[in-house]
């Protein structure tokens, strides 16, 4: 059974080279969209260049497990979806116990 969707991940995407040779692999592999990290500086004008390829454009990132980083994620979210991002996957992780993104924290 072929897949549905497949998409392609990258965390460093902020030169034109990496975003070239992204797309190419994408391109490649048959992706039907992309996962971007939200830090990724092309991000907001690469969002038209996939969607002209005919890939979904996803962000994604790991946000700081406090309010004012999920805030400025969130600001920075709805942004991108005002660009045309297609959606957004909250990847939470933790580097260790009581570290910014540690989404274990009870406080």
């Amino acid at each position: 059974m072929a897949l549905a969707s497949k998409y392609l991940w990258i965390v460093n995407m902020n030169t034109d080279a990496a975003e070239t040779a992204f797309s190419k692999h994408a391109l490649a592999m048959g992706a039907t969209g992309v996962c971007v990290r939200t830090s990724s500086t092309r991000l907001p004008d690469a969002i038209n260049r996939f969607h002209d390829l005919g890939m979904k454009v996803f962000a994604w990132r790991w946000p700081p497990a406090n309010q004012a980083g999920c805030d400025r994620e969130a600001d920075l979210v709805v942004r991108l979806i005002r660009r045309g991002l297609d959606g957004y996957i909250v990847d939470p992780e933790s580097d260790r116990a009581g570290a910014s993104n540690d989404w274990n924290r009870t406080v």
